[in-house]
């Protein structure tokens, strides 16, 4: 059984078919692209495999259990995190503070022992604390820690909502854009970073335009166009196919 499953998925927006009866597996273990020209429904994959919407018909199902109906909060502490193509930064909150209170969602204290500041909650808080620490060296966030994370440049926000996604534990992580508006130096720290989220256990579900770290990282790579997938294999096969040549010319980027 694979890990993700969406079958004959369809997303409609009055007349305009976003997701178009799309069948796409995703196995344990993986790093997929998902790549495709604007418009060619991609986030909009991401937002009904996560709850963000409901689709109009067909289902996704996930480690065996059905999605569809749940409300995001619920898919989250399934084991399905994601980030956003633009970063969800709150204000007033260091980036330390952002870990840990994602960190604090997958694994919620009990407040009567918080109040009390009874010895099993306080080493309860010094655990979450670390944990969320190892998170942000994970993600080179770590002599940043106590900086407002509203002043990071775009690249670290964008590190930040990974470290964030990451401190939820999850099975299966959807990264929509990583990438966009990154410096060469943050694309290469982002690379290291999807390799080491698999290494350590968890999938990875990438959309994303940069094609040079799609290619170096995806074990395999899923193109959709108009809300239909037209090709599927490995990065040099997709690279290779014509129906992606043409989707990608006839709008003026190409996959290369």
């Amino acid at each position: 059984m694979s890990l993700l499953e969406a079958a004959a998925l369809s997303k409609h927006f009055g007349g305009l078919a976003a997701v178009d009866r799309l069948d796409l597996r995703v196995e344990a273990g993986e790093i997929r692209g998902l790549i495709g020209p604007n418009g060619s429904g991609k986030t909009t994959f991401l937002n009904l495999v996560s709850g963000v919407l409901p689709p109009s018909s067909g289902r996704v199902v996930f480690r065996g259990q059905c999605l569809v109906g749940r409300p995001p909060h619920a898919i989250a502490r399934m084991g399905i995190a994601r980030t956003y193509q633009v970063p969800r930064i709150f204000r007033g909150l260091t980036v330390l503070e952002h870990v840990l209170v994602a960190r604090a969602t997958y694994q919620p204290l009990s407040l009567v022992p918080i109040l009390l500041g009874t010895r099993g909650a306080r080493q309860e808080e010094a655990r979450l604390r670390a944990e969320a620490e190892e998170i942000l060296q994970l993600v080179r966030l770590w002599d940043a820690r106590d900086q407002p994370g509203e002043i990071l440049p775009h690249g670290l926000k964008r590190l930040l909502e990974v470290g964030r996604a990451l401190a939820l534990a999850p099975v299966l992580v959807l990264l929509d854009e990583p990438a966009a508006g990154m410096i060469e130096r943050e694309v290469l720290l982002l690379m290291r970073l999807i390799q080491k989220i698999r290494s350590q256990g968890a999938t990875v579900l990438l959309v994303e335009h940069n094609m040079p770290l799609v290619m170096s990282v995806a074990d395999r790579v899923t193109v959709l166009d108009f809300g239909r997938k037209i090709a599927e294999g490995s990065p040099e096969e997709v690279q290779r196919d014509p129906a992606v040549l043409e989707a990608y010319l006839g709008r003026g980027d190409g996959p290369a």
